[in-house]
Parts: structure tokens; sequence; C-alpha cells
């Protein structure tokens, strides 16, 4: 189902009413909410990160009002766990999360946080901060936008795709990014290469002032509302990597942030956190490094059990076209039942 018609579901569910008779049943305890980033003035392109990634500051806000207004406690991931642990019912919780270490996330949502008092969670890629990391996400996506014609490399499943068109433009994009998050690091990188070769594209150049600064990081890491998290090294697919390089990518992660914020780093997310990037393997690398919680990118809310599966965590992701009407359906644990469902369906 594609972003367009998924939304118009979930609106109809909330209009319907539907998303309120069952949302008592299928709730939880709490849910952790997955942003990325929060910008002003999103990019226009209607695909690809810009899409999805970003939220204004005024969605933001409405989220957590809304959140606040529906019953739940604003709480950090340390507490959120307590809950899930503890004997007595609570009231419900939602944990703020954000992914890879935007420069946005200090500039506006921590103003914002501390505005509204609420404590928040920021996964930080290190090679990002340290500008090791091409984000090729939005790389591609620039591209893409930029020409009619995407050409790839002979190792890819054919070498020009047509992006004259707005639907040709994002059928290119999710061809793409799909391959790069099956592929191994290498396949990746050689993706770069060819992209920038063939384009005269400055991938790096592009991630320049995209990401936070480690003096930014430290900051967030010395104040009472923003916890630094992992996020592995290099943001890489970790079922595609050997065990001993997906473990040496989580805990140099850490100890990379560890020495940069003089602050112990107790919590980790998945890269591409799907079932299929991040399994029981890197869920026992997690325990066995000792990390407290470790969240995934699948859909659901926070129940009982997950108190004794912490590393393995839902998280439901916020994203550009997110309203209060379909986020009233997000927390209904609808739309990860139905993933699971077409999951199994497809037998994986």
């Amino acid at each position: 189902m594609n972003r367009r018609l998924k939304r118009a579901f979930y609106n109809s569910l909330a209009a319907t009413g539907l998303a309120a008779l069952i949302r008592p049943l299928l709730n939880g305890r709490g849910t952790i909410l997955m942003f990325h980033r929060v910008l002003a003035d999103p990019p226009a392109t209607d695909y690809g990160p810009s899409a999805d990634l970003a939220v204004s500051p005024e969605a933001f806000r409405r989220t957590v009002e809304y959140l606040r207004k529906s019953g739940h406690d604003i709480v950090s991931l340390d507490e959120g766990l307590q809950r899930l642990r503890g004997k007595s019912a609570d009231r419900r919780f939602a944990c703020l999360t954000f992914d890879d270490g935007y420069r946005d996330n200090y500039e506006i949502v921590f103003p914002l946080c501390k505005e509204m008092e609420i404590p928040f969670t920021i996964y930080v890629t290190t090679g990002m901060i340290d500008g090791q990391v091409k984000l090729w996400w939005y790389g591609l996506e620039e591209i893409i936008h930029k020409n009619e014609l995407l050409r790839l490399p002979q190792d890819f499943e054919t070498q020009e795709i047509s992006t004259r068109t707005f639907t040709e433009k994002a059928a290119a994009y999710d061809r793409v990014d799909t391959w790069m998050r099956r592929v191994t690091e290498e396949a990746r990188a050689g993706m770069i290469e060819h992209l920038e070769r063939t384009y005269d594209f400055d991938f790096a150049a592009l991630s320049l002032g995209q990401t936070m600064t480690w003096q930014m990081v430290k900051e967030l890491a010395e104040s009472e509302l923003a916890e630094i998290a992992g996020h592995t090294v290099s943001h890489p697919t970790l079922s595609k990597l050997p065990e001993a390089e997906a473990r040496r990518e989580i805990e140099q992660g850490r100890e990379i942030l560890q020495s940069r914020t003089g602050r112990p780093v107790r919590h980790f997310a998945y890269p591409f956190g799907s079932v299929a990037e991040a399994g029981e393997r890197e869920f026992e690398i997690c325990r066995d490094l000792g990390f407290v919680t470790a969240t995934t990118t699948r859909a659901g809310n926070l129940l009982t059990r997950h108190g004794n599966s912490a590393h393995s965590l839902p998280r439901i992701a916020v994203v550009a076209d997110e309203t209060i009407a379909t986020l009233k359906v997000d927390l209904t644990r609808v739309p990860g039942m139905m993933r699971a469902i077409s999951h199994a369906l497809r037998g994986g």
C-alpha cells in the first residue's frame, strides 16, 4: 500500500470512529515514537527522505499535545522500561526518540522540548558527526530530482531508469533505496561512488551542515532532558554484516559517544531495524554488550511482555504527512498488525 493510500485508509478509520473503538483493546502500556527531523521549512520533494523523515515544529507540538490530552505521560526510556516491568497499571506513557543525529535535533527539537519540559532520546550515528558517513538517502533523492534518467552501475539489475515524471522518480527512489538497504556495505559504497562520478555529485558537501557537531552532542548529553544513545558508527544494515563486524559497529559507536560526552550510553537503536534488517543475532549482541534497551523500526506499541524483551522494542514512526487522525490509528497497533500479517503472507 503506497503512502497516499495508507494515509487515506488511516483517515477513514479515524473518521468512522473505528480507531476509537479498538484503541482500548490495542493500546498496550505505552509507545515509543520514532522521529528523525523537525524542520521549519521541509524540502519540497514528495518522495524519499524528504517525504517521510521531517515534520514541522507545529506538527511536533501537536503530537506532544495530543499525547498529553489522550492520557500519555511523556517519559524517558528508563522510566518507560521501569513502568513496563512494574506490576501496577500505571498511566500510559510515550517516549520520544530521534534517529541519526541531525542538526535540527539541537537547533529546533531541544528548545521545543525545554519549553514543554519533556525528555527525549537521540540515537547518534558517530560517523555522521565525524563527517565519515555520506547521507546517501538524501543524495539519491536529489540526483533523481534533478535528472530525467538515472544511470546505474553494471551490477544493478538494470542500468537505466527513467525519472522524468513524479511517479517515475518516486518508483526509482524506492527501487534503489530497497537495493541499498539489502546489499553489503562494499556494494553500497560502490553505488555511492558511481553516482558521484556519473553525476559529478558531492555527497560529502550535501552532508555538511546537516548533522550536529560534537559540541552540540555534548551539550545535549549534559542537559537534563536529552539522552544520547547509540546508533552504530556507519549506519549499516547490521544483518548484512559478519557477526564480529556488527558487534564492532555497535560497540565502537558506544565507545566514541562515551568518550566525546563523558556520559554512559545505555540505549541503542538498530539502523534499518525491520524484521529483515535486525534479528535475534543483533538482539543478543546488544544484550551481551549491556545495553538497557534497544529499539527497532518494527511498528507497534509496548506491551507488558516487552519488559522481558527490551532489546527488540517496537516503535511508531511519525512521518511528514502525519496528522492527529492518522496518529490515533498508529497508536492502536493496527499498522503493526497489518505489517505482521503481510509479512506472514509473503512467507517472511
